[in-house]
C-alpha cells in the first residue's frame, strides 16, 4: 500500500527539523554564562566538549557534575486556518545532566572521562491544535560519553583529542488526515476534499503517527588545539566531524474510536517494530581568542560554524506496516513496504560570541557574555518542530570557591528569536482522501500533499539555567 508511505515522510520531516536545531549555545554552566564564548578560555572539565586541549589547565585531579534546565517558549499563529489562540509549547523544561573526572599527568598531559549531552529542549503541543500536522510531541536525547586526552607538544601548543560514543533516542508524533473523499465535489468547488481541511474535527479524520528510534552507539571524536603565544593570550580551535546516526525504530499509527472509518477497521492501531532510520549530523568548527585585559578581567571573542548542508537526507528502510481491515469486507489487509528518503534543505549556521570573567575576590568570579547566531533552517522549512530563526542571547553567572576543594557554578542564558512571518513554506498537510467504493474494488487510496501548514508567524524564546559543582582532590 503506497498511499501511507508519505505518513512516514511527514513524521521524519519533523524529526529532521528537530535534529537541525539540536545544538543550542552553551553546554555547561560557565559556557552558558559566557554566551558560548568558551573555546580558548575554558578551564573546567566541560573542556571535553568545548576544547579537549584545554584539559592541560587541570592543576589537580578533580570531579565535575552539572545540571541544566532548558525551556523553549514557542508561539505559532498559522495563516490558515486562522486561529485566535496560537499554538504554544506546553511541555516542561528539559533537564540535562553532565559529569566528568580528570587529572593532570605531570605538566605535559592530562586525561578526562565524562558524559556531556548537547543542550536541547522538549517540545509538545495541543494534540488538537492547528500545528498537529507538523508536530504534536517531540523528545530527542543525544548523550555523548568517552575519554579525552590533552598533550603539550610545545611550550606554547597543546593538542587535545576526545573519543565520543554517542547514544541517540528520538520520539516524535504528528497527525495525518484520513478523510472521506466520497463526500467531495468536483475540483474547483470550495468544498472539494472537505474532509481533509486542516480545521476538520481531529477525532473524525486524524491518524496519529508515532515514531521511536534508538541508535545505541555511534563512534565519533573531537579534536582541539590550544595555542598560547603569551601568558595572557590564547587561541583555541575545536573540530567535530560529521556523524551518521542510524538505528532501529518503531512506527505506530492509531485511529480514534470516533474516526469515520471506525466501522471498517479490524484494528485501530498498526505497528512496525523494525524500521531503520538514518540521518547525518553536521561538521562543527569552533574557534576563540581569549586575552587577559587586566589581572582580574579575561575576555574571549569566539565563533562557531555548523555545516548543516551535510544533513543531506533522512531515510527509513525495512518498512512493513499493516492496516487490518474488517473481516466483513472483501479486501485484504493493506501494507506499507516502501523505503523513504527525504531530502533536507538546510544551510550552514554560524554564530559570533563575546564573553568574559571578572575576578571579584579570592573566592568569587563573575561571568557574562552575549552571542548572535544565524539559523540552519530556511524559512521554507520552518515548522513548530523547530522554531530556529536568527537569534541573540545574553548569559550571566558566577563561580564561588566555597573552599580550597569545592567550586560552585551558577548561571543562566536567555535568547530571543527574531519573529518570522513565513509565507514561502513547503511543509504540507499530508492527507489520504479515501473512497471506500474504490478500495473495495482493489484501488488503493493515494496520499496527497494538501494545504501548506507551515505559513504563519513564529515567535520563540529560550531560557536556560544551570548549576555546576567541581571538587578538587588536593
Amino acid at each position: 500500500m503506497r498511499c501511507l508511505a508519505p505518513l512516514l515522510t511527514g513524521i521524519l520531516w519533523s524529526t529532521g527539523a528537530e535534529a537541525a536545531g539540536y545544538y543550542f549555545v552553551g553546554e555547561g554552566t560557565r559556557a552558558m554564562s559566557r554566551g558560548g564564548a568558551w573555546v580558548a578560555g575554558v578551564d573546567d572539565l566541560s573542556a571535553q566538549w568545548h576544547n579537549p586541549a584545554a584539559l592541560i589547565r587541570l592543576e589537580a585531579p578533580q570531579a565535575y557534575v552539572n545540571l541544566s534546565m532548558i525551556r523553549q517558549d514557542v508561539s505559532f499563529a498559522p495563516t490558515s486556518p486562522a486561529s485566535s489562540t496560537p499554538a504554544t509549547n506546553i511541555d516542561s523544561p528539559m533537564v540535562i545532566p553532565a559529569w566528568g573526572i580528570g587529572a593532570p599527568l605531570g605538566d605535559k598531559a592530562a586525561v578526562a572521562f565524562g558524559l556531556f549531552p548537547p543542550a536541547s529542549p522538549d517540545l509538545g503541543y495541543d494534540p488538537d491544535g492547528p500545528q498537529r500536522y507538523t508536530l504534536i510531541d517531540a523528545l530527542i536525547w543525544q548523550i555523548n560519553l568517552g575519554p579525552s586526552l590533552a598533550v603539550r607538544v610545545h611550550d606554547k601548543l597543546t593538542i587535545g583529542v576526545g573519543i565520543i560514543g554517542s547514544y541517540v533516542r528520538a520520539e516524535e508524533s504528528l497527525a495525518i488526515a484520513v478523510c472521506n473523499s466520497m463526500n467531495s465535489s468536483a475540483p474547483g468547488d470550495p468544498n472539494f476534499d472537505q474532509g481533509c481541511h486542516i480545521d476538520a474535527d481531529p477525532n473524525q479524520v486524524d491518524l496519529i503517527v508515532e515514531m521511536e528510534m534508538v541508535d545505541p552507539f555511534t563512534l565519533n571524536g573531537v579534536l582541539g588545539l590550544l595555542f598560547s603565544p603569551t601568558d595572557d593570550t590564547h587561541l583555541g580551535l575545536t573540530v567535530l566531524p560529521p556523524m551518521r546516526v542510524g538505528g532501529q525504530g518503531t512506527l505506530t499509527a492509531t485511529f480514534s474510536d470516533a474516526h469515520w472509518l471506525d466501522s471498517f477497521l479490524g484494528s485501530h492501531t498498526m505497528t512496525d517494530e523494525a524500521v531503520s532510520v538514518g540521518l547525518t549530523m553536521p561538521l562543527i568548527i569552533r574557534g576563540g581568542l581569549s586575552h587577559q585585559l587586566l589581572p582580574e578581567l579575561e575576555i574571549e571573542l569566539a565563533g562557531a560554524w555548523e555545516r548543516w548542508s551535510d544533513h543531506e537526507d533522512i531515510s527509513v528502510t525495512d518498512v512493513h506496516l499493516e492496516l487490518p481491515v474488517s473481516s466483513g469486507l472483501p479486501t485484504d489487509d493493506l501494507a506499507i513496504t516502501d523505503d523513504i528518503v527525504l531530502p533536507a534543505r538546510y544551510q550552514p549556521a554560524w554564530s559570533i560570541r563575546l564573553g568574559g570573567s571578572w575576578t571579584v575576590s579570592d573566592v568569587l568570579e563573575l561571568h557574562g557574555g552575549t552571542f548572535h547566531e544565524r539559523s540552519a533552517i530556511p524559512s521554507s522549512m520552518q515548522g513548530v518542530s523547530l522554531v530556529d530563526g536568527n537569534k541573540t542571547g545574553v548569559g550571566l553567572g558566577m563561580t564561588w570557591d566555597a573552599s580550597d576543594r569545592v567550586a560552585v557554578d551558577i548561571g543562566g542564558l536567555a535568547s530571543w528569536f527574531a519573529p518570522q512571518d513565513v509565507r514561502d513554506s513547503v511543509l504540507p498537510q499530508f492527507h489520504v482522501p479515501v473512497d471506500l467504493s474504490e478500495v473495495l474494488l482493489g484501488t488503493e487510496p493515494v496520499l496527497g500533499e494538501g494545504a501548506i501548514v507551515g505559513n504563519g508567524r513564529y515567535e520563540a524564546t529560550v531560557t536556560m539555567a544551570s548549576l555546576g559543582l567541581s571538587y578538587r582532590f588536593r
